[in-house]
C-alpha cells in the first residue's frame, strides 16, 4: 500500500478490496467457464505433465472420470499411479463432488464467504 504502510487511508484500502474482489468475480467467471468445458468435452491434450508431445490427434480417456486424456496407456498408467488416482472422480464420493459443484456455484455467484463444513 505505498510508501505509508500501515499509515495508509483506511478508504483506500477499502477501495483496494472492493477492486480486488471485482477482478476475483471475473477471473473467477473466465476460468469456471474453462472448467465447464473441460467437464464436458474432457481434455484437449495429453495430461501425463512429463509428455514430450501432449497436443497429439489421438488421445485416450480416463475411463473413471472421461475428463483426463493421454497420448499412450503408458502416460495413462504413469499419471494414474503418481496423480490422477487421488483426483480422479470415480474415486471421489458422491457428497465431495457435490460440495464442489455448490461451491463452485456459489462463486459464480459472487459469494466468496467460508463455509464451515
Amino acid at each position: 500500500f505505498g510508501e505509508l504502510g500501515d499509515r495508509a487511508d483506511p478508504f483506500d484500502r477499502m477501495d483496494l478490496m472492493k477492486e480486488l474482489k471485482a477482478n476475483e468475480k471475473k477471473l473467477n467467471e473466465h476460468f469456471l467457464a474453462d472448467v465447464d468445458r473441460a467437464l464436458s468435452e474432457g481434455a484437449s491434450q495429453c495430461c501425463y505433465y512429463a509428455c514430450a508431445n501432449p497436443a497429439v490427434e489421438t488421445l485416450y480417456s480416463c475411463s473413471g472420470c472421461g475428463i483426463v486424456k493421454y497420448c499412450s496407456k503408458k502416460h495413462q498408467a504413469l499419471d494414474w499411479k503418481w496423480e490422477h488416482k487421488v483426483e480422479c472422480t470415480k474415486s471421489t464420493p458422491q457428497f465431495v463432488l457435490d460440495e464442489i459443484q455448490s461451491d463452485r456455484e456459489r462463486h459464480v455467484r459472487g459469494d466468496y464467504d467460508k463455509i464451515e463444513r
